[in-house]
């Protein structure tokens, strides 16, 4: 891992390690794949004693996503929706 002198150097760091990460992962996974996945990263950090706060973390993300994938749908229906209006006005 290496030195970082600041919080930018940080935060680029682990971005551009996650756009490696994504490309190099298969399409899908078993949930014991990921759990072992998970358990390297924290363990590979020594951050065991970070666990609940983790698992807070990411159980609060998973409970938000569903919000924001319905904010998302509703954005994308509304655009189809105008493109449908706009498209109908041109013919």
């Amino acid at each position: 891992m290496p030195k970082f002198n600041n919080l930018t150097e940080k935060q680029s760091f682990f971005y551009n390690a996650v756009q490696k990460l994504n490309k190099g992962l298969p399409n899908e996974a078993s949930p014991e794949l990921v759990a072992f996945f998970v358990l390297y990263l924290v363990t590979s950090y020594d951050d065991g004693e970070s666990w609940e706060t983790i698992k807070e973390f990411v159980d609060f993300s998973l409970g938000e996503k569903g919000k924001f994938d319905s904010a998302r749908q509703a954005i994308e229906d509304a655009d189809n929706m105008l493109d449908a209006i706009t498209n109908s006005k041109d013919k």
